[in-house]
């Protein structure tokens, strides 16, 4: 940003300085005349005193690291929610189902995974389209209900039954739904992506069928689904994903090969 705008600066102040010698000159910038050369020189001396900072690295470059630099930030969430979610197995065997310290472990993990999941689509979103963003959206937006679900359970008496109602009833509808149809979409749809590699897609796939477990509570459902997102944010983080440029840059290179062999 800061080297764009001195771009612009150094623009108008050549601009401006030339203007000066030709106001009402539709031609001005086509002739020569004392000093125009200086002025050139020094308008361009302001983005390349702050190009210094960036060292030989385009603007597309500067903004590719940063979008990186986001994107990775985003992917450290998304392998901390994991992380997080797979601390509620653990926490239901040892202190029992629905207890303080295994709601707590499933808040912060909503809470994370809801912003950790866009990681996910936007090291694809090229590859997945709308489907990857539909199916991103009801993932975050099932883990935001969910999380408010275990809000209440938190605020409410422990002695007191669970809370009932038509929207209590509704947000336990769509936040199931957002999960149930986002999850395997986004697994399938980053699978045909190949931008990660398919074990992360085929974890998804098996944070699914996890749920339907012949186990009491089901208290291994949480370490399959935080598994699944540390294993994407994983990814991210450590830069093991293949965009669909440089693999049409390798297929192109690996058929030349074959052509020139």
């Amino acid at each position: 940003m800061a080297l764009i705008i001195a771009e612009q600066v150094s623009f108008e102040y050549e601009k401006g300085a030339i203007m000066s010698v030709f106001p009402d000159d539709p031609e001005f910038g086509n002739r020569n005349f004392p000093g125009k050369e200086e002025i050139h020189a020094l308008s361009s001396f302001i983005p390349a005193i702050v190009g210094l900072r960036y060292g030989k690295h385009s603007i597309d470059e500067v903004k590719k690291m940063k979008d990186y630099k986001v994107l990775k930030g985003l992917g450290m969430i998304c392998l901390l929610a994991g992380i997080v979610r797979m601390g509620m197995t653990p926490a239901a065997l040892v202190w029992g189902t629905d207890s303080p310290q295994e709601l707590t472990f499933g808040f912060i993990a909503c809470i994370l995974m809801a912003v950790g999941t866009i990681a996910g689509f936007l090291a694809q979103s090229k590859e997945t389209s709308m489907l990857g963003f539909l199916s991103t959206l009801g993932m975050a937006i099932g883990n935001v209900l969910t999380a408010a679900l275990v809000f209440i359970v938190f605020v409410k008496d422990p002695a007191a039954p669970l809370p009932e109602g038509p929207v209590v009833g509704i947000t336990r509808i769509v936040s199931m739904l957002g999960l149930l149809v986002g999850t395997p979409v986004f697994a399938i749809m980053t699978l045909r992506a190949k931008v990660f590699p398919r074990w992360v897609a085929v974890l998804f796939i098996i944070n699914i069928v996890s749920m339907f477990l012949p186990v009491a509570d089901n208290v291994y459902f949480a370490f399959f689904w935080g598994l699944a997102y540390a294993s994407l944010g994983f990814c991210i983080v450590t830069g093991r994903m293949t965009p669909r440029s440089v693999q049409e840059e390798q297929t192109s290179a690996s058929s030349q090969s074959a052509i020139i062999s």
